[in-house]
């Protein structure tokens, strides 16, 4: 496929998908208190925003969690003893190597991110990226706006979707 032609698929697919930045300012003013009435059709609310309360004891509380990320082997019961030494150093490895990827990326700061920006829009998105430098190579996570995302418009579930896109800017040196 040449490359405009898979620019202009790309084109496509991100104009005719399904857009969730108008929801997303909605959802956010309303949790942020600038939506006070008329939000639930004609009937006016109260100006009292407790959105934003509710949410952020949902944020911290589940912040608060006591709960590990662990690489774990799957490992027999019929195993030898040196064969589960083998794959428990190789998890270990696995697991030091994930907590350093963690840490690099800021991983609390993008959890609660992720949370907060779930609990509002009821999606949200992390992005796993690998930068190639000078022969090196380094993971990064980038957090992902609910608005900078699309969707296929057909799809009724997470299961039946064809695409997910999402933007981002690129220095056009890059692009080319």
């Amino acid at each position: 496929m040449e490359n405009k032609s898979l620019w202009k698929l790309v084109k496509n697919l991100w104009d005719n998908g399904k857009s969730f930045e108008d929801k997303y300012k909605k959802f956010y003013d309303y949790y942020d208190g600038k939506l006070t009435k008329n939000y639930f059709g004609n009937e006016e609310k109260t100006s009292e925003n407790i959105i934003e309360e509710i949410i952020e004891t949902k944020v911290n509380a589940t912040l608060d969690a006591p709960f590990t990320i662990q690489v774990v082997p799957s490992i027999s019961p019929l195993k030898d003893i040196s064969e589960v030494n083998n794959h428990q150093t190789i998890a270990d490895v696995l697991n030091e190597e994930m907590h350093h990827i963690l840490r690099c990326n800021n991983f609390q700061e993008l959890k609660e991110k992720v949370i907060r920006y779930g609990e509002i829009m009821g999606f949200s998105a992390i992005q796993t990226l690998i930068e190639e430098e000078d022969g090196r190579a380094e993971i990064k996570l980038e957090y992902i706006s609910p608005e900078d995302i699309r969707f296929d418009k057909g799809a009724k579930s997470f299961k039946d979707l064809s695409f997910i896109a999402y933007k981002k800017c690129v220095p056009p040196q890059i692009v080319k």
